[in-house]
Order: C-alpha cells, then sequence, then structure tokens
C-alpha cells in the first residue's frame, strides 16, 4: 500500500512537470513569434520608406528626375563613408591621454607631438565638443610671435630653424586661422596677430620662419 502512494505521488509529480513544461514551451513559443512579427513589420515598414524614396522614379523619366535621383545616391554613399573615415580617425589616431590627433607610423606606433600633423582633423571637423575642449590647450601651444609652429617648443624633436620640426609654416599658418575661426574664437585675434607678424617679418613671405624670433629658418 505504501509503495503505490509513492507510486502515485512519483506519478503526479511527473505529470505536474511535464504541465509546467509544456505551459512553459507555449508561453516561449508566443512570446517569440510576437518578436518576430513585430521584427518582420518593422523591417518590412523600413524597407517600404527606403523603397519610398525611389518608386516616383519609375517607369520613364526625365533626364532631371535621373539626375536628383543619382545625385540623391551619391550623397548617401559619401556620407556613409565620411561617417565611417570619421569614426576611424578618432579611433586610431586620437590620443585621449596627450589630447591632440597624431599620426600612426608603419610599425604601429602612434606619434602625437604636439604639431602640424593634429591640426588636419580639427580644420576637417573630425574632433567632437569634448575633443576640441581638450585640444585648446595644445592648439595654443603652437602659436608663436611669428607664425604658427609646425611642432611645439617643448615636444621631442623640436627645432626652430629645421623645415617641419618647429618653424612656422604658411599652411600651418592658414590652418591656424581656419581652426581658430571655426572652433577656438576667443583665440583668433592671437592667431590673426602672429600669422600678420610672420608675413611682415620679411619682404616677402618666406616658407620656414622661426616663430620665436621672425628668422628665415
Amino acid at each position: 500500500m505504501e509503495n503505490a502512494s509513492k507510486a502515485l505521488i512519483i506519478a503526479g509529480a511527473i505529470l505536474l512537470s511535464i504541465l509546467i513544461i509544456a505551459i512553459g514551451m507555449y508561453i516561449y513559443n508566443s512570446s517569440t513569434n510576437s518578436i518576430y512579427s513585430a521584427a518582420d513589420q518593422i523591417s518590412a515598414q523600413d524597407q517600404e520608406a527606403f523603397n519610398s524614396q525611389w518608386t516616383s522614379y519609375e517607369e520613364n523619366q526625365p533626364g532631371s528626375s535621373v539626375k536628383s535621383m543619382i545625385s540623391r545616391l551619391i550623397s548617401n554613399a559619401s556620407t556613409n563613408e565620411a561617417e565611417k573615415t570619421k569614426a576611424a580617425i578618432n579611433r586610431y589616431l586620437w590620443d585621449n591621454d596627450k589630447k591632440w590627433y597624431g599620426v600612426l607610423q608603419e610599425n604601429g606606433f602612434l606619434d602625437t607631438r604636439i604639431g602640424v600633423d593634429g591640426l588636419f582633423p580639427l580644420v576637417y571637423g573630425i574632433a567632437d565638443e569634448k575633443q576640441l575642449h581638450d585640444a585648446e590647450p595644445q592648439f595654443l601651444r603652437l602659436v608663436g610671435e611669428f607664425g604658427i609652429r609646425t611642432c611645439a617648443e617643448d615636444e621631442e624633436g623640436f627645432f626652430s630653424d629645421i623645415y617641419w620640426r618647429g618653424p612656422s609654416w604658411p599652411k600651418s599658418c592658414s590652418l591656424a586661422v581656419a581652426i581658430a575661426k571655426k572652433h577656438f574664437p576667443d583665440l583668433l585675434d592671437a592667431v590673426f596677430d602672429s600669422v600678420l607678424t610672420s608675413n611682415l617679418a620679411h619682404p616677402n613671405i618666406w616658407e620656414c620662419i622661426d616663430a620665436g624670433n621672425g628668422n628665415i629658418a
């Protein structure tokens, strides 16, 4: 009698377990179907929204309409590639410790000496607001009395009179003016005065000038 009671209890437990599993599978399947249905609906909506840009060009179209469609395709592709390039530059060339953009050498070393190379991402609008805020003091280190240095004075390898290693250069001056005008308006007067002093230091505009004393490098 006792064994029969235990057998009934075990059988009841097994049936209860099967029932619980069945209920769980039902709930899982129902929720999964709902999720898939919603995903399919979203996907269909996205496809319809995308396709709606082009359905108006079906059948014969005048040349102006075709030109407009091609321009839109090129614009979308260019925007996507530009965003990828911007993300890659910020991922690989921005040094969060130095607060400056560097140059990735062939051996994988990121050279982030404060210099002219780091000006290009700033002038092309690669940096976000925080990066610009962090880079401003470094930018100011390049502003000399006679133009914009190609390398900051206290950086390794700086030479005031050797091409690309520190002297003011017309390109670094033009980049700095554009950057100050766009991102650092409080520094624009200082940058402009520096560049003007450099240009008036000699009868001609020289390619390399010592930014500290105005001598031709």
